[in-house]
């Protein structure tokens, strides 16, 4: 099937469930099961596979196509943070994806918002910040535009986010200017 036959509303997305690093979740993705890569992630057959509106995708079919991934490098993401305090810490993941690192620092007790561009990963967020009963705030970003909210987080955060050229420049910027004085 050439790119262009490829038709956003031919995608599915799962419900599955988790424990990572001792966080149970729960969480939308992708229907295709090798691309979750969370180790003991199970799909919950009880919630019906659906697809998203053609509206919430973009023109790029390849950013539509990792819609609902989710990356090797979350877990590894959420091992590091297990390690460090982050009760009532403001936490920023950029480019989060299904937001599994952030949801799983909110249910550790930090004060998270979940940021994205993409319109489809934006209401996968939402859903996913509503399964976890999390207080996290989902927030629509694009990296090098400046937002008021956009300051004095403690922690920024962000898993399998580099994979386009010239993007770098706009990612270090972005989180250098949300961080507070002394924020990691």
């Amino acid at each position: 099937m050439a790119s262009d036959d490829l038709k956003p509303t031919m995608l599915g997305f799962a419900v599955y469930r988790a424990t990572v690093e001792g966080q149970d979740l729960t969480f939308w993705a992708t229907d295709t099961p090798t691309d979750v890569r969370v180790e003991g992630a199970t799909c919950d057959t009880s919630v019906p596979v659906e697809g998203l509106p053609e509206e919430t995708f973009s023109d790029d079919v390849f950013e539509n196509i990792r819609c609902g991934d989710v990356y090797d490098s979350v877990p590894q993401l959420t091992k590091a943070m297990a390690e460090m305090q982050l009760t009532d810490k403001r936490v920023l993941e950029l480019g989060a994806g299904m937001g599994l690192p952030g949801i799983w620092a909110a249910l550790s007790g930090a004060n998270v918002v979940l940021s994205d561009r993409h319109p489809a990963v934006l209401e996968l967020l939402r859903r996913n910040v509503r399964l976890n009963s999390t207080t996290a705030e989902v927030r629509s970003l694009s990296w090098g535009e400046g937002a008021e909210w956009l300051v004095n987080f403690d922690l920024v955060i962000a898993a399998d986010v580099l994979y386009q050229e010239g993007i770098v420049g706009l990612f270090l910027g972005t989180a250098a200017a949300a961080l507070r004085p002394g924020g990691m």
